[in-house]
């Protein structure tokens, strides 16, 4: 079942923000296309800001050094949310299409 505080499919994000996009957040939260008060906007209107596995993976493969702290404080912020196998076939179809 869908958590209805999870942004849609439908939802429309910024040109340039993809829904996990928090890196150019992190790096220049002033001038990024998913910056703090979009982020924030999504919070007020009732959204979670959550990430997974795959995402930090990510996050972490591209960390700077010096990026530590601060890309740690801002994940452990977010609701984490595991990957079950039925999960990670559903995006792989997703991605595919």
């Amino acid at each position: 079942m869908k958590d209805s505080r999870m942004p849609s499919a439908e939802t429309k994000f910024p040109d340039g923000c993809h829904p996990a996009g928090f890196i150019c957040h992190l790096r220049s939260p002033e001038r990024a296309v998913c910056s703090t008060e979009y982020l924030e906007r999504l919070v007020d209107e009732g959204h979670v800001l959550a990430c997974c596995p795959v995402n930090f993976t990510e996050v972490y493969a591209g960390l700077r050094e010096g990026e530590e702290d601060k890309t740690a404080t801002f994940l452990n912020s977010l609701e984490y949310l595991p990957v079950t196998s039925g999960i990670a076939r559903q995006a792989g179809l997703l991605r595919r299409d």
